[in-house]
């Protein structure tokens, strides 16, 4: 039967390859194999090659680390490892073609030029087989490109020299601006004395002084430049010449493209108080902040300098997106779920099927409104992803109503719904929950601070006889309502793939026992992570988390577990893809009933393989507990390893996490491979 199978995948490899058609050497021509550049030692290989007209023949491989985009991408001096693979059967050959090889020549000492290497030359290029620079004079039992699918490999010989490097650098023309000024427009703006001096590096820094003298307010600033080498001393002396200009100020700011739609809260969102100094960063920040306002596909910021009121013009240029939108779908939710929009994203031990159906109302009564309606029908299971057991159906049916500008022309106000059948992720029973919450949202310092406040009603129904997975009754209903404010500050350098930042978070809650709310509770959240560059493109990510559910009064006739823990929903739990990752989401500490005292704290070691691929190694420690104190001295260590691949969805995740010091008693914490620990297959990264 294996012998069978086998056949079958060689028999369909062969057809797919048939199929795809295979690439040949072109016809009286010699195939590029392989090229090879010898005596490159200051600068990169790859670098080179990526100059030439002249290429080889691609194979699959993956690139060790993140890879330049082309001739002009640093850096010069070194490269990613690639693992080279195989070639694909339709991989295309280039033909040889030796006047394009004298060209490349040519190319490979202006890029060495271009790199400060004017010394460098190209010796010779060596081909193999020799004939192939000259197949109509091919000796006898050679290969004879008429009959045979030739081949040729290409070794380019240079030789570098030395390279110039930085020396003196002038700047003229600052001498109007005050000193302060002056300073901000040079910070890091020019070359670096004593590097190699690279002809890339000159002209961004130029680019970089207009650009600093236009957030100076400088908006036609103009710089010239000249480099003199002196080439018995291996040094390159540059000079700038600035042309300041007049100093200009914002003028008048006009929106076109609107339709139907008003005008003013889009200028107003863009925050432009005529009379202000120009800054050139303000044009990003205005087409950030527009488009931020949901309404549209594209938003296109021009300014229109007038020479005579020296008044910078904005004219911000959107196109509405269709007022209504529909989609339909089927997906699959794993080991992570967000009940609103202020929460944050939690681990649970379970995943679904869904279908998906959104429904979008945009430009709501020709306003810049939008309403939302989302339903999922899901078959839900009651363990980790991919494990089939207890399933059972539910359905979340999500409605959101957004208007921007309401009280602020950048202020969202939100009016979220939701409507929660289905089992408890956590204790199995069926339940419904029904929230409602009004929000305000802002964004501060350039989008890198978020703010929310709202005040949210929670209606959490559970059936009289309902019990959990362990045949235990189930916590009573109640009514939870919560006064909530979150703050998120930001300073990462990339969302999804952070190398370098920080980022801190806040989220607190108060409530008050009233008829609307069961409890008078306060809840604290604070949250902060820190990512640190290494070599070889790894970065090291830390976090560490706290969370404290204080509860001073309950309603008297809710079971005694509800009074001391709080509202179900709302309990603090651990472990998971989102937490501990040796431990099965909510069997950390306190365990599946919950707690009131939380601290978590992780550290990984990540390595980027690729543009998309990525490994890391993490040791996560943490505790939940159910008494009023947190637990330092419980840390249930935990060591493991996973893989992240990004997807147009997100970033697929895979974590194996191992228990340190656990035994084996503790199987519905979690196994893996025979020993404790858990698997978690979730998008997104653990923090």
């Amino acid at each position: 039967m294996a012998r069978q199978s086998w056949l079958r995948a060689g028999v369909l490899f062969a057809a797919l390859a048939t199929g795809s058609g295979c690439a040949s050497v072109p016809h009286g021509q010699y195939g590029v194999d392989a090229i090879a550049i010898e005596g490159a030692q200051q600068l990169s290989e790859d670098a080179i090659k990526r100059c030439l007209l002249t290429m080889e023949r691609d194979r699959f491989g993956v690139v060790l680390g993140v890879s330049s985009a082309g001739c002009q991408s640093p850096p010069f001096d070194s490269s990613p490892p690639r693992l080279e693979l195989w070639r694909w059967p339709w991989t295309e050959w280039t033909a040889l073609n030796v006047a394009v090889l004298d060209v490349d020549r040519q190319r490979i000492e202006r890029f060495y030029r271009a790199r400060g290497f004017y010394d460098a030359r190209v010796l010779e290029v060596r081909y193999d087989p020799p004939q192939a620079a000259d197949p109509g004079a091919g000796a006898a039992g050679s290969c004879d490109p008429d009959n045979d699918s030739c081949t040729v490999r290409i070794q380019i010989v240079v030789e570098e020299g030395q390279p110039l490097h930085v020396g003196r650098i002038d700047v003229s023309g600052l001498e109007a601006l005050p000193e302060e000024v002056g300073r901000r427009v040079l910070d890091e703006a020019l070359l670096e004395p004593g590097a190699r001096f690279d002809e890339l590096d000159y002209d961004r820094g130029k680019q970089r002084l207009i650009e600093h003298l236009a957030e100076e307010s400088y908006a036609e600033a103009k710089v010239k430049g000249q480099v003199r080498l002196d080439h018995e001393h291996k040094l390159a002396n540059a000079s700038y010449q600035v042309e300041l200009g007049p100093a200009y100020r914002f003028g008048e700011v006009s929106v076109a493209g609107q339709g139907t739609l008003p005008a003013a809260p889009i200028a107003a969102a863009a925050a432009i108080e005529r009379g202000l100094p120009y800054r050139q960063s303000a044009l990003s920040e205005v087409q950030r902040e527009v488009y931020a306002l949901g309404a549209f596909s594209s938003v296109e910021v021009d300014r229109e300098l007038d020479a005579e009121t020296h008044e910078a013009r904005l004219r911000i240029t959107v196109k509405p997106l269709d007022p209504n939108s529909f989609r339909v779908g089927v997906g699959v939710t794993s080991g992570a779920v967000q009940r609103t929009a202020g929460e944050s994203v939690d681990s649970v031990p379970q995943w679904d099927t869904h279908l998906l159906a959104r429904y979008e109302r945009r430009h709501l009564l020709g306003s810049l409104g939008k309403l939302r309606i989302e339903d999922q029908p899901r078959l839900i299971f009651g363990a980790p992803f991919p494990q089939f057991r207890d399933e059972q159906l539910g359905n979340v049916l999500r409605a959101r109503l957004s208007q921007p500008g309401v009280f602020e022309a950048r202020t969202l106000f939100t009016v979220d719904g939701l409507l929660d059948y289905g089992p408890d992720a956590f204790r199995g029973f069926l339940r419904w929950d029904i929230a409602l919450s009004l929000g305000l949202e802002r964004s501060f310092l350039r989008r890198a601070l978020w703010a929310r406040v709202a005040v949210e009603h929670d209606r959490y129904l559970v059936s009289a006889d309902a019990q959990t997975n362990d045949h235990e009754p189930a916590p009573d209903s109640y009514l939870y309502s919560f006064l909530e404010q979150d703050l998120r500050l930001d300073l990462r350098d990339d969302e999804v793939w952070p190398r370098q930042g920080a980022w801190f978070g806040l989220r607190t809650t108060e409530s008050v026992r009233t008829p609307l709310s069961d409890w008078t509770s306060l809840q604290i959240s604070p949250d902060a992570r820190g990512f640190l560059p290494l070599p070889f493109q790894m970065t090291l990510a830390l976090r560490f988390a706290l969370a404290a559910l204080i509860i001073t009064d309950a309603r008297s006739d809710l079971d005694a577990e509800s009074r001391a823990r709080g509202p179900n929903a709302y309990r603090l739990r651990g472990g998971g893809a989102q937490s501990n990752r040796g431990f099965v989401a909510g069997k950390l500490g306190a365990g599946d009933d919950g707690g009131v005292r939380r601290w978590e704290s992780s550290a990984e070691l990540r390595l980027r393989l690729g543009n998309q691929l990525g490994l890391a190694l993490f040791y996560d420690m943490g505790d939940v507990n159910a008494e009023p104190s947190f637990r330092f001295n419980e840390p249930n260590p935990s060591l493991g390893f996973g893989a992240r691949y990004l997807t147009p969805v997100g970033t697929i995740r895979g974590d194996f996490g191992f228990r340190l010091g656990s035994s084996n008693d503790d199987d519905e914490k979690g196994t893996l491979f025979g020993h404790p620990g858990a698997l978690h297959i979730t998008l997104g990264e653990a923090f």
